[in-house]
């Protein structure tokens, strides 16, 4: 798809606004295949040829979504903000991924919240499904993470999820977020039925990137379940699947699942390299939350050594 939309964009004839949406297609295209570098290739060009409005808030947006450092995300997201105006859709994507590297940053939890509930506010002005499940998605996750659950609002976002028959990559789905919920509160059964299913469906329609995020909380269901050897095998195949996407934030995973299983499975060198991968992802990253799951990790492995 990456390849095509750029032969399309070099075909197209006299059209300079088209060109640049084909381009920012295939943009797109090449992030979600991996190639995250010519993806920021065809990005940093358009960013030379459109100075402002919605379209350079689009491209700024997709920029970020590229980027793995969650300051830099911020910034990203900030300036697409000021681009896209009083536009209520693209303000409520853009305020809903910026909610996510808020709470990634780990002290910035009611800043996080705060953007979430607003990417709600202006989803639900817009009333696209697709945008208001993303948005209860978004703002349920950072709330949790912030230890607040409200009540009702992710079960409203399954029931948008599944009565429009939304096919949604993980960070946009109601039904994952509260799978991830679900386990946090020990309905063990719930929680692995709603990730099997979420995974069978991502292997389905090919989108390896939500696949390989719905596996690292299965490994870590199945962890806390003593079914370690299951564990492990969600774990390995998500770690696989991180590796041939080069999905950007996938890797951090490794200090909060992988390092987990291999220690309480015995596995110490495996452990320990896990740990330190992670920890540097998480510190040339800026993610504050997955430094503190790896450096935890660490400690586990010194406590299973005695």
């Amino acid at each position: 798809a990456a390849e095509l939309c750029e032969l399309a964009a070099d075909l197209t004839p006299e059209d300079p606004a088209l060109t640049r949406r084909r381009r920012l297609r295939a943009a797109t295209s090449h992030r979600l295949a991996g190639n995250g570098e010519r993806a920021g290739e065809l990005l940093e060009q358009l960013l030379r040829e459109v100075p402002s409005g919605v379209e350079r808030a689009d491209i700024l947006f997709e920029l970020a979504l590229a980027e793995r450092d969650h300051r830099v995300i911020i910034e990203l997201c900030g300036e697409a903000l000021a681009q896209a105006a009083a536009d209520d859709a693209r303000a409520a994507r853009i305020l809903g991924h910026r909610s996510g590297s808020l709470m990634m940053r780990g002290a910035e939890a009611a800043a996080a919240i705060s953007d979430g509930r607003a990417a709600l506010e202006r989803a639900e002005r817009v009333g696209d499904p697709a945008l208001l499940a993303t948005a209860i998605a978004r703002v349920a996750l950072v709330a949790a993470y912030a230890g607040q659950i409200v009540p009702g609002l992710l079960e409203r976002g399954v029931e948008i999820e599944e009565r429009f028959g939304l096919a949604l990559e993980y960070y946009h789905s109601p039904r994952y977020t509260l799978s991830r919920q679900l386990l946090r509160v020990g309905e063990m059964e719930r929680a692995r039925a709603g990730l099997e299913e979420l995974e069978t469906e991502a292997a389905a329609r090919g989108d390896e990137n939500t696949r390989a995020q719905v596996l690292w909380p299965l490994s870590l269901l199945e962890w806390q379940a003593g079914r370690w050897q299951q564990a492990l095998a969600h774990v390995l195949a998500a770690y696989e699947l991180a590796a041939q996407t080069q999905y950007t934030h996938s890797r951090a995973w490794v200090g909060r699942a992988k390092v987990l299983i291999e220690a309480d499975l015995g596995l110490v060198e495996q452990a320990r390299a896990s740990a330190d991968e992670a920890l540097a992802f998480a510190l040339e990253t800026s993610n504050e939350v997955y430094r503190i799951h790896s450096l935890a990790g660490l400690g586990r492995i010194e406590l299973e050594l005695g």
